[in-house]
């Protein structure tokens, strides 16, 4: 976050997100969204969690996930109300 933080203090007139690989509560999430604006959240597909997710873009907040590697992982990220998947594969 720390680094995070630095871009943003140099520069808020970007649009900063996060990709991340872990889980973080909606208190942690708004703490991340009070020290640096996010625009954007990509989580790794097998954290995705539809409160979360909800919670995120009730903030303006955008949320990805990522990779989708197989129709398998792709089926389980569709369950989510996405703003959209990063993939390997040609989605059709």
């Amino acid at each position: 976050m720390n680094i995070l933080e630095k871009m943003y203090s140099l520069d808020p007139s970007y649009h900063y997100g996060m990709i991340t690989a872990n889980a973080f509560n909606k208190e942690h999430w708004d703490f991340l969204h009070r020290k640096v604006s996010l625009s954007f959240v990509c989580f790794e597909w097998s954290l995705l969690e539809a409160d979360i997710i909800e919670y995120l873009q009730s903030k303006g907040i955008l949320v990805f996930a990522f990779t989708n590697k197989n129709i398998y992982i792709l089926r389980y990220m569709n369950k989510f109300k996405l703003n959209g998947i990063v993939s390997n594969l040609k989605i059709r």
